[in-house]
């Protein structure tokens, strides 16, 4: 009620049912209210000229008799009138009822809302969230190309309907539209300018600082929308109107991965919403064509980066290989390994033989000094265990464990048959020494030993060579069996084992 005309009388309005079975222009019959809102209702109607439904808004009565309000409906029927487009609910008429109140035809719809409908069904999954905001958004494309700014997007103004076999959604109500086509503006400017407009959980930071709309307003509502629909709920929500909005300027958003129910929303998601949502609209996505465009790229699963490896990686590999090649190349165990205790008992050395300078032998350019071999005599029957074990130490540098190994030249016949003479094994071992200072040299220190133990076979051939001691393994240590292996010896009725020094 609000006071009448005449001092005293107080004017009672009549209730939206009012209008049931009356005609508007004499062809639209009000049949059923279908939806009441702040500034007025919304009727199922028939347009009993073609025979087709039709919803008709009318403005309350409330409201009619402001004419800043009158205008504001009115330019609610040409804003939407003016946009052609599939997601943008048709304007096909407007008017003024018997009374005055101004009405606007537009098609009839047959559905829900969106806020009706995660009332019923709660969040929704990123897919289906995702086509929704894409329609509204282009419908919101369609609007800004005309100049309109929606100004009061929410999901109550996106209604839900059944088309050729799928869902389409219609933007319903532009009333609070900023037009910004100026032939739409009047002698007071933008009459929709006036005040502040629109739904506070929704409504975009610098319209509450008194700043002017653009379609930056829209692009921040489309995201909160989008945050609804994905977590069922807004980011701000307070029982008061003004604290609401002191939200919207101050508080930041809470985090949109915090309340998502579809756990398999792509991570970029919370990125795309938080730009969105930036209050200063000059961080925010400038348009709505190119949040869609971010939303849809969130929406793409990333492919993992070329792997790179970092600095200190590097680094690290190398500072191990270093540290390996040290201790492969490096005599450490002679160096820090003590001395063993004398050997008691009878001692038997074997002396080292120098092999005499073959023609054609190499000298180290390096030392000026010629290689050596080192062969190892054979220890008789009457050597004890201790004369084995130190003459392996005099010339391996290990102690012998007592096993047949230790023993330098094996006879692994039971006969006795002739073996490979000590004098022939070192005429061959010239060469052999030669091939050892060409192919390895690079790979020791001057005055390195590596002792190899060889078997030869009764024609000559070496059919085993291997390493002793700490150079077993070692790149110097495998070159050595390399070039010890393709030698040749001369013939024997037995095959025979020897134990031999190359020192570089």
């Amino acid at each position: 009620m609000q006071a009448g005309s005449e001092p005293g009388q107080l004017q009672v309005f009549p209730g939206p049912e009012e209008l049931i079975g009356q005609q508007l222009a004499e062809r639209y019959r009000i049949e059923q209210v279908i939806g009441v809102g702040g500034m007025g209702a919304v009727y199922r109607a028939l347009h009993v000229v073609i025979d087709k439904l039709v919803a008709v808004k009318v403005l309350s009565p409330e409201y009619s008799g402001r004419e800043s309000d009158s205008k504001r409906f009115m330019i609610e029927a040409q804003a939407a009138s003016r946009i052609r487009h599939p997601n943008v609910v048709d304007i096909t008429d407007f008017g003024y009822t018997d009374d005055g109140r101004p009405y606007l035809v537009m098609e009839y719809l047959e559905g829900q809302d969106l806020e009706s409908l995660i009332q019923d069904r709660g969040a929704l999954c990123f897919e289906e969230a995702c086509s929704y905001i894409e329609q509204i958004g282009a419908a919101l494309t369609a609007a800004h190309a005309n100049g309109v700014v929606h100004r009061d997007m929410k999901p109550e103004n996106c209604f839900l309907v059944q088309h050729d076999g799928g869902q389409q959604i219609k933007v319903l109500d532009f009333g609070i539209a900023k037009i910004l086509d100026d032939h739409l503006e009047t002698g007071e400017r933008s009459l929709t300018g006036q005040g502040l407009i629109g739904t506070p959980e929704y409504i975009a930071p610098e319209l509450v600082r008194g700043a002017a709309p653009d379609r930056r307003v829209d692009v921040y509502a489309l995201g909160i929308v989008l945050y609804f629909l994905l977590t069922g709920d807004v980011p701000f929500r307070s029982g008061h109107y003004m604290e609401t909005l002191t939200q919207q300027l101050l508080e930041d958003v809470p985090p949109i991965r915090e309340r998502l129910h579809d756990k398999s929303t792509p991570l970029a998601v919370d990125a795309v919403v938080e730009k969105c949502l930036c209050k200063d609209p000059e961080e925010r996505y400038q348009d709505v064509p190119a949040f869609l465009a971010a939303l849809k790229a969130a929406a793409i699963p990333q492919q993992a980066p070329p792997w790179r490896p970092s600095k200190s990686l590097i680094f690290s590999v190398l500072g191990v290989l270093l540290l390996w090649s040290a201790y492969a190349l490096l005599p450490w165990r002679e160096w820090f390994e003590p001395s063993p205790p004398p050997a008691t008992g009878i001692k038997v050395a074997t002396p080292a033989v120098e092999i005499p300078a073959l023609a054609g032998s190499e000298t180290d350019t390096e030392t000026g000094a010629e290689a050596e071999t080192e062969v190892e005599t054979e220890v008789g029957d009457s050597t004890t265990e201790a004369d084995i074990a130190e003459a392996a130490t005099a010339a391996g540098g290990e102690e012998a464990d007592g096993t047949d190994d230790d023993i330098d030249i094996v006879d692994d016949s039971d006969d006795g048959a002739v073996e490979l003479s000590r004098a022939a094994l070192l005429k061959q071992l010239g060469p052999v020494r030669s091939a050892i200072r060409r192919k390895c040299k690079g790979l020791g220190l001057p005055g390195m030993s590596v002792q190899v133990k060889l078997t030869v076979k009764a024609d000559g051939s070496v059919s085993q060579a291997a390493v002793l001691g700490t150079r077993a393994g070692s790149s110097l240590g495998t070159c050595v069996v390399r070039q010890v292996k393709k030698a040749s010896f001369d013939g024997a009725q037995q095959s025979s084992q020897h134990r031999v020094k190359f020192r570089l």
